[in-house]
């Protein structure tokens, strides 16, 4: 597996929950375990 670092960094209202909800979706859909994301 190849980890993925990213740092999302936004003023308030942005939509960073809503972006690390697509992320968190998108790596599970594709196999990753839950217990290798660190949110």
């Amino acid at each position: 597996m190849n980890p993925e670092i990213a740092l999302i960094s936004a003023s308030a209202g942005s939509g960073k929950t809503y972006r690390l909800t697509e992320v968190l979706v998108e790596s599970l859909s594709q196999g990753v375990r839950p217990e290798a994301v660190l949110a």
